[in-house]
């Protein structure tokens, strides 16, 4: 199963050959998830198989909502009712550490992933600046009276500079249950 979020918009075509490829090693190598999009991206090298890491366990957000192949049978046993995309992201991972299950990643820029997107376009009800802007490049008609758009969140979200940050205190507030 490939699991791509809905408001994740494609910069650039979809390689398919490579999440083909991609999609022959999970299987041969019976992984339970390969992120065809390198978030997080791999700190470890997988043997034989180049421009391709592991995600071990205990690594954040080893289970998460970005671009990836999932054995579909895995990835039902992962989801639990009533959890948010955001709650699935810190509790699956969390039970993804105990299960010794294969987790393997491209390995490679965001630019150069398989699948190039725009991560989250919309943030709490709001277009995010470079959403905006990709879909006016692309000639995708957005209504902005009906959706505004979040510019101090969404320069915050850009800023490579706060990202450790932000992802910090994201897992640190669904950790601890806040809101």
């Amino acid at each position: 199963v490939l699991l791509l979020v809905e408001d994740y918009l494609l910069q650039k075509p979809v390689e398919t050959a490579r999440i083909a490829a991609l999609s022959a090693i999970a299987m041969a190598k019976r992984a339970a998830c390969f992120h065809v999009y390198p978030d997080p991206r791999p700190r470890e090298r997988f043997e034989g198989v180049e421009g391709v890491g592991r995600i071990k366990a205990g690594a954040p957000f080893r289970v998460n909502t970005q671009a990836a192949l999932w054995e579909r049978t895995y990835l039902m046993n992962l989801l639990k009712p009533g959890e948010s995309g955001w709650d699935f992201e810190i509790n699956a991972t969390a039970r993804s550490h105990a299960d010794g299950r294969l987790y393997l990643a491209v390995d490679c820029a965001k630019r150069d992933a398989p699948l190039n997107y725009l991560c989250t376009g919309v943030v709490r009800g709001k277009w995010m600046p470079d959403a905006v802007r990709l879909c006016r490049r692309e000639g995708v008609p957005l209504d902005l009276t009906r959706r505004k758009v979040g510019w101090a969140r969404g320069v915050i979200r850009a800023c490579p500079v706060f990202l450790p940050a932000r992802k910090a205190l994201v897992f640190c507030k669904r950790r601890l249950g806040a809101n």
